[in-house]
């Protein structure tokens, strides 16, 4: 049996989910998570009325979250970006809504720093910089999780188990 590497075990488990879950805006700053795949019902209902009624009732089964530098594109238009103003209604909220429920076609890590590209349904794509590179051991650009196992990937752009 051969083990999977970091990089295959993301690309794989997020190539063809459909992305469903996204949280950002004013409380989060510039940090965005994601939810793709599988829905599990909340033990515990969360009571954000900025959330949908799925989102509220049920969690991923796979997020990703990202600290780092992010944008979203479609075709070769910038819709959304990190350093967008993030209130509800805004450039970044409004340029990520247009990801929801499009299904990852591709998803690739580069091979030397572990800069992320998620290329979906109707010409869109997230490309994830992971660009902090002086912070703390603790510091991450993002997480990803699937199931019981995590990912970081830490300040060097590699990806370390959690």
């Amino acid at each position: 049996m051969t083990l999977q590497s970091p990089r295959e075990l993301i690309v794989q488990s997020l190539t063809g989910t459909r992305l469903w879950l996204i949280a950002a805006g004013k409380p989060t700053g510039s940090i965005l998570n994601l939810g793709f795949g599988e829905r599990e019902k909340r033990r515990v209902l969360l009571k954000n009325p900025a959330r949908t009624p799925m989102e509220r009732n049920f969690a991923p089964t796979i997020s990703l979250t990202m600290f780092c530098a992010w944008r979203v594109r479609h075709g070769k238009r910038f819709i959304a970006t990190w350093r967008d103003p993030n209130l509800r209604g805004g450039p970044m909220l409004s340029g990520l809504e247009h990801l929801r429920d499009r299904r990852v076609i591709k998803a690739t890590i580069a091979p030397t720093i572990a800069d992320l590209t998620l290329r979906l349904e109707g010409g869109y794509a997230l490309e994830v910089f992971a660009d902090i590179r002086d912070g703390e051991e603790s510091d991450m650009n993002y997480v990803f999780r699937c199931g019981a196992t995590t990912f970081r990937c830490t300040p060097d752009g590699s990806l370390e188990r959690m």
